[in-house]
Formats: structure tokens, C-alpha cells, sequence
């Protein structure tokens, strides 16, 4: 049996309601077809320097000047560009007023929910692998997210990676790229925001939806009740994990 070698790229959306990380996991193989066919959708013309969901709604950035059936035209181009065959669409997300009542006020270091949405999804992917893929590795490639980003990965090297080696030995490198750089970002933009949009209360229709809801997609919830359960342990354990911190930690 191959061992398959993936990849997953993902980055976050969210409104004041609901928080997404999401994206899509495929072999490296997949990716490096895939890359091309979206260069060739982007440059098009008028050429699109880049894609994000939240220029090309609001008319805006790369997208500037544009009308909106032009636009429309080129968000499903781009998405028809998404792999259909060995490629999931994979996405974990919350409720933002679940995420304030339990974690903002025990955990403040915590107050972003990007950090559990990353967790969740590294997690729920390498499960997902385990039971149903001859993985070799995983690495996870996430949008530049700033001074959260960087956080995000010393607490993946330093506490996720190590503690799920024993049961999760394929679980490779995170890092955090510009999505003007890597095309299946952009890919993983525009999953994330059709992921929020449609969990919204008042959804919002584009012409990328129907070929994303052809895709086989894998969403990971995080229901209130296992946030309470996460926030009951830190709170029951929280010395040992300050210690553990301590010891591993390295002043930036």
C-alpha cells in the first residue's frame, strides 16, 4: 500500500455571530494539479491579481471597478477549478456567543476563537485520515493571521503536535502563508466563507455556491457542550498546564 503525503489549507471567516476555520484537505499530488487551473481562472480577463470572498462581494480590492455579473461569472469559474476526485472540504466552526460565555472570561489568553477552531480542525482531519487513509503525513497550511498566527503555531509545536505524536504519528508541520502567494488559500477562503454563509441565521447566495455543495465536505461543529467539557479541564488542570508552558516555552 502507498503512503499518501496531504495537505490541508485553510483559512478563517467569521461575523459576529459565527466563526469559521475551513478549507480543503487533499493529497500534495492533487494540490499541485490544481494550482494551475486556478492561476488560469484568475488571470482571465480582467486579470484578478488574487481572490478573496470578502473583496469579491464588496466589489472591492482585485475586484474593484468590476459589475457584479462580471464577478459572478468569475466566482464560479474559480470554483469549478476546485478539485472534485480526492479532495475534501473541511471546516470547523462555532457559535461566537457559545465561545464568549465559556472561554472569555476563565481563559482570556484565550479570547479569540481561532486558536480552538484551528484545534478542532487539525484534530477532526487526522481523525478522519486515521480510520480512512494510508497517511504518510499531514501538514497544515493556514492564512497569515498576524500576531495570532504566530501564537497559533508555538502552541501546535509545542503542545498539540507533541502530545498527539503517540497516537497520531503522520501529524506534520503548521505554518502560515499570504494567500496572494499560495493559490489553494484562496481556494480555502472562498470554502470558509460559503461554510459561515450558510450556517448564518440571514444567508447570503453567491455563484460559487453549487459547485461547493458538490464537493464532499466534512464539517466540524464544536457544539457548546464539548467547549464546557475543554473549559471544565483547563480550569481543573490548570497548574499543570501553566508548568507545562513554563517549561517548554521561549520568550519571543
Amino acid at each position: 500500500m502507498t503512503l499518501e503525503a496531504f495537505q490541508v489549507f485553510a483559512d478563517d471567516s467569521y461575523t459576529e455571530e459565527y466563526y469559521v476555520v475551513g478549507g480543503f484537505l487533499a493529497p500534495i499530488g492533487v494540490w499541485e494539479d490544481f494550482t494551475p487551473e486556478w492561476y488560469a481562472a484568475l488571470k482571465e480577463p480582467p486579470r484578478l491579481g488574487y481572490y478573496t470572498t470578502n473583496d469579491a462581494l464588496g466589489l472591492k480590492g482585485p475586484f474593484a471597478g468590476w459589475c457584479e455579473a462580471a464577478r459572478n461569472v468569475r466566482m464560479a469559474k474559480l470554483a469549478s477549478a476546485i478539485p472534485t476526485e480526492n479532495c475534501w472540504g473541511v471546516a470547523a466552526h462555532l457559535l461566537v456567543s457559545d465561545f464568549k460565555d465559556i472561554f472569555t472570561e476563565m481563559f482570556p489568553e484565550w479570547n479569540d476563537p481561532y486558536y480552538l477552531c484551528a484545534d478542532y480542525l487539525v484534530l477532526e482531519v487526522c481523525r478522519f485520515l486515521l480510520f480512512e487513509r494510508v497517511v504518510e503525513k499531514v501538514d497544515f497550511i493556514f492564512d497569515r493571521q498576524g500576531k495570532v498566527g504566530r501564537h497559533y503555531r508555538r502552541h501546535y509545536d509545542i503542545a498539540v503536535k507533541p502530545m498527539a505524536l503517540g497516537v497520531l504519528p503522520f501529524l506534520g508541520e503548521c505554518r502560515h502563508e499570504d494567500k496572494r502567494d499560495f493559490l489553494p488559500l484562496q481556494a480555502a477562503d472562498m470554502n470558509a466563507a460559503w461554510v459561515r454563509r450558510r450556517e448564518a441565521t440571514i444567508q447570503l447566495w453567491t455563484t460559487a455556491d453549487p459547485y461547493l455543495r458538490n464537493l464532499q465536505q466534512f464539517d466540524f461543529k464544536v457544539e457548546r457542550s464539548w467547549l464546557e467539557k475543554v473549559a471544565k479541564f483547563r480550569k481543573e488542570h490548570a497548574e499543570e498546564i501553566k508548568a507545562y508552558w513554563d517549561r517548554r516555552t521561549i520568550p519571543e
